[in-house]
């Protein structure tokens, strides 16, 4: 890709401007506006769970499910190398983890919770690659505040207590609050995005018009210092950055299944509902699980059931991480198609 010639005008992953935004680049934003609104207790607080912990969080690791294992019409086979891993990975995985549990070592929670985080940085940096590979023009400085915007602001949020129960941390697995670092901190984010503005405007003084990309940056980086500033809660901390993540996830997957397996580009609506309709099922089973069957408090070395209970419960969302470090990948067989330029038919319901 060229570093320094602009991209004619902005092509966007989902067809249109509208898709993206609504899909990918802000929906978090709606979450975080209304969440506060929501009385504790009340039925739509109870529905904002549902939508972001089963449907969303919960949910979506499983609609990985439809690249790897359910593959009608599949446009290439997948050779034995792929089979392999496909096959390799989610027994390694819960092994892992069953291991981890059962040896008694500390810090398994919050280990899961900083590869989550690594997850999430992982896929909006995947964003703004895609949009510069629509541009036709790379910029290594936005490589720089994808990661840099969302780390300075998840630091601020380490420096006061945060009532995440969901995280479900011992004595050995706490979030480390270091109160005095909330100044610099602070000033940490704001420098940030002072240097992340700046450098947009000096773009756009040399005629570079890439709204996707810079709202592929900015966006999330916005969001993510919205939520360690003002969330105190599950429902201002983290669900919208959940959401985000998730919708995201979902419409990249249809855009995938649409462009790689012909029983889905001949369905193409019909691949959105699939792919809503498996998060919604397999993330309310997944959710029951973890609140009647998963153990909570410490974890007690020696005991094959707790490893086990643990292990099931935490490899689906392991494996989609370590999935999707392979499917979005270049050399991934079915890359090509994902990737190649042009409107794909978008999501029906984000018009």
């Amino acid at each position: 890709m060229n570093h320094d010639t602009a991209a004619p005008a902005p092509a966007w992953i989902l067809g249109s401007a509208g898709r993206d935004l609504g899909w990918i680049l802000v929906p978090g934003f709606a979450i975080f506006a209304v969440a506060p609104l929501l009385p504790h207790g009340s039925w739509p607080a109870a529905l904002l769970v549902a939508l972001c912990v089963w449907g969303c969080d919960s949910g979506h690791v499983y609609t990985t499910l439809l690249r790897t294992v359910v593959r009608p019409g599949a446009d290439l086979a997948l050779d034995r190398r792929w089979r392999a891993i496909y096959a390799a990975v989610p027994l390694a995985v819960f092994a892992a983890a069953f291991a981890w549990v059962f040896a008694g070592v500390p810090g398994f929670w919050i280990a899961v919770f900083y590869v989550t985080v690594f997850h999430h940085l992982r896929q909006l940096y995947g964003v703004v690659r895609w949009y510069e590979k629509l541009n036709r023009r790379a910029d290594p400085a936005s490589h720089f505040f994808i990661y840099a915007l969302p780390l300075a602001a998840l630091l601020v949020a380490h420096t006061r207590p945060l009532a995440i129960d969901s995280l479900r941390y011992d004595s050995h697995d706490r979030l480390f609050e270091v109160a005095w670092l909330a100044a610099p901190a602070s000033a940490l984010l704001g420098l940030a995005l002072a240097a992340w503005l700046v450098h947009e405007a000096r773009l756009y003084r040399r005629g570079v018009r890439e709204p996707n990309r810079a709202l592929a940056v900015g966006a999330p980086g916005v969001l993510f210092a919205a939520c360690a500033l003002a969330g105190g809660d599950e429902a201002t901390l983290l669900y919208p950055l959940l959401v985000t993540h998730a919708l995201t996830y979902f419409a990249l997957t249809r855009h995938s299944l649409v462009r790689t397996q012909a029983f889905w580009r001949a369905r193409p609506a019909l691949a959105l509902a699939a792919v809503l309709a498996l998060a919604a099922g397999a993330g309310l089973l997944d959710y029951l699980y973890e609140r009647h069957l998963l153990p909570g408090g410490p974890l007690p070395g020696g005991d094959a059931w707790t490893g086990l209970l643990v292990a099931v419960a935490v490899t689906p969302a392991l494996w989609h991480y370590a999935m999707d470090a392979l499917l979005w990948r270049r050399a991934h067989p079915e890359a090509a198609a994902v990737f190649a330029a042009g409107a794909p038919a978008a999501p029906q319901s984000a018009s």
